[in-house]
């Protein structure tokens, strides 16, 4: 059945989204105190549900015999599904194509980019060879970290120049929410298409 949900978005990423450039958000799964630390995702073939199980996401505990998995269905629906900027707000719907769950470093460059990334920030440093003034000729294997969101943090393994900027727009919205990118916390990842204007 067809359901239609609101959904929020900055004014950067409604314009991304109107400049076909973003067709992908992702949403941190609420699941309660401890939940990014101790949850692990759980394969089909380790439920009992009885039947089919419900669309969503289940969760075990880390913690060897957790006897009670956790069900989780993402706030933006399953594939078919109509997602809406506050219509009072805007005439933009869009059309859940694809729902996954994953942590939020798991994210591609493709991924990065259909998330709205497009070129990297002036301000971003690359720990092995100072700032990243145009054009930009790092190579893949450079590390990078932003000296605004938190001058000590090194974004760990190589990433791509799309995956960095995806990481400092995410602490930009999660961090102060206890979801920042170090957290790595479970995430839905919503694939989607507009439909109109």
């Amino acid at each position: 059945m067809l359901r239609e949900r609101p959904i929020l978005f900055s004014g950067p990423m409604v314009r991304a989204i109107l400049a076909d450039r973003k067709t992908q958000t992702r949403r941190v799964i609420r699941g309660g105190p401890d939940f990014h630390a101790r949850a692990r995702l759980l394969r089909l073939d380790e439920l009992d549900t009885g039947g089919p199980p419900p669309f969503g996401a289940w969760f075990g505990d880390s913690i060897p015999d957790d006897p009670v998995p956790l069900h989780v269905t993402c706030p933006c629906g399953q594939p078919g599904d109509r997602l809406w900027v506050p219509r009072w707000a805007s005439r933009i719907a869009l059309e859940v194509t694809g729902v996954r769950v994953e942590r939020v470093q798991d994210i591609s460059a493709e991924d990065a980019v259909a998330e709205g990334i497009t070129v990297p920030r002036s301000n971003v440093i690359c720990a092995c060879e100072g700032p990243a003034e145009p054009p930009f000729d790092h190579q893949p294997h450079c590390a990078w970290r932003d000296p605004d969101v938190d001058p000590d943090s090194v974004f760990g393994a190589p990433l791509a120049r799309e995956v960095v900027e995806f990481a400092i727009l995410w602490n930009t919205i999660n961090a102060a929410r206890g979801c920042g990118w170090s957290k790595n916390p479970w995430v839905w990842v919503v694939d989607f298409r507009r439909l109109t204007p």
